[in-house]
């Protein structure tokens, strides 16, 4: 799978970036962890997902074909509630 990177005009740099994500950590999201997925209204999505080292993510993003991803921004999941049901999928 291949992925786009958003970058903000203003800053110059991408989301992930901004948010101090790495472009390994977003494809370690899609090839190797359980997600949740969700399609938003305007045909994008969200999900979220904990990482082998722990770090659970909230990644937003476009399909653009079946091996392309657009990555709009990925930031830290917080949401204790998320974090939960995350853990839960791995027992």
């Amino acid at each position: 799978m291949d992925f786009e990177f958003y970058v903000d005009p203003d800053i110059g740099i991408t989301h992930l970036e901004k948010h101090n994500v790495t472009p390994g950590e977003i494809q370690e999201f899609f090839a190797e962890s359980r997600f949740l997925e969700h399609e938003r209204y305007d045909a994008s999505f969200e999900a979220i997902g904990r990482l082998t080292s722990g770090r659970y993510l909230h990644v937003a993003y476009r399909k653009k074909s079946r091996d392309l991803y657009f990555i709009i921004t990925a930031y830290d999941l917080t949401d204790p509630d998320y974090k939960s049901m995350l853990d839960g999928l791995e027992e």
